[in-house]
């Protein structure tokens, strides 16, 4: 099986890309248009949900690049009962314990809870994150649903998260600008702000300056059509409109080049802060993991 990683040009020094993708060809694109690290899920439109072991399996095999696995073991928040705990310890467990053909695994893992009154779930993350606790972690997008992101942010470094990923508690980067620098400030290099949600080539530039990170989160998609010569209308398979489920998300690997270009002549007026270790638009822009 063929390898990818990028090649070429590397993104520039200190400015790491993490794109976030659903499949194999994703990952494989993401890789050959410059990506420094992927981000696995499903189910991208609801925010993503925990990929399958067949996935990461194949992920690991195909592309020589660090593996997040998002553990999300449904979608509609982060408030989770018994059963989804117990899912999610399973996953992790599973995940874990992959092992390419060469030994590659898993890097790390994704992971966020919230108790009903909107504050992390420590008792949850903490015994999530013991399961492979030498992996790498990541507060994913829960953290901009918390009550108070400064408390959020000090149980995420007092649990031991290497990093956050958040939109700024906004709809998109773009909008949560401010708040996101006021957190990269707050976090003083104990632990590592990335950027994730509606992360574009148009706006990288402002964002690396503005905050000081050194690292962004996107999906960098597309929808694309299913490929049917034929197709029976006014069926779902689900709750959404029929016509949706005729298409798809795909990676779209010039997005991804043209934002390595755009940050390739970034300004920057601040200092790096230390880190804790053609389609239609990208409709994880808001979404609640990644644009997720």
């Amino acid at each position: 099986m063929a390898k990818h990683g990028p090649p070429g040009a590397k993104t520039p020094p200190g400015v790491l890309i993490e794109v976030c993708v659903t499949g194999l060809a994703g990952a494989r694109t993401a890789a050959e248009a410059g990506a420094d690290r992927l981000e696995l899920c499903a189910v991208l439109p609801v925010g993503g949900t925990t990929p399958s072991v067949g996935l990461v399996t194949s992920v690991l095999e195909a592309v020589d690049l660090p593996v997040i696995a998002l553990i999300r073991p449904r979608e509609g928040g982060f408030r989770y009962h018994a059963a989804d705990r117990e899912v999610g310890a399973a996953d992790i467990a599973a995940l874990a314990a992959l092992r390419s053909s060469r030994g590659r695994q898993v890097a790390g893992f994704a992971i966020g809870a919230l108790t009903a009154d909107g504050a992390l779930d420590r008792d949850l993350l903490r015994e999530w994150r013991a399961i492979a606790p030498e992996r790498e972690w990541c507060l994913h997008r829960a953290f901009d649903h918390a009550r108070e992101p400064l408390e959020a942010l000090e149980s995420a470094i007092d649990l031991g998260f290497d990093r956050i990923l958040t939109s700024g508690l906004a709809p998109s980067v773009p909008e949560g600008l401010e708040t996101l620098a006021r957190l990269a400030a707050a976090a003083a290099g104990r632990i590592e702000i990335l950027p994730g949600g509606g992360v574009t080539a148009e706006g990288a530039a402002r964002i690396l300056a503005r905050t000081g990170v050194r690292s962004l989160h996107l999906s960098a998609t597309r929808w694309a059509p299913g490929g049917m010569n034929f197709e029976r209308e006014g069926i779902s398979l689900g709750s959404g409109v029929a016509s949706d489920e005729a298409r798809h998300l795909e990676t779209d690997g010039e997005r991804l080049r043209s934002l390595r270009r755009a940050i390739g002549a970034a300004p920057t007026d601040r200092a790096p802060s230390p880190a804790g270790s053609e389609g239609e638009p990208d409709p994880g822009a808001g979404s609640e993991d990644g644009e997720q």
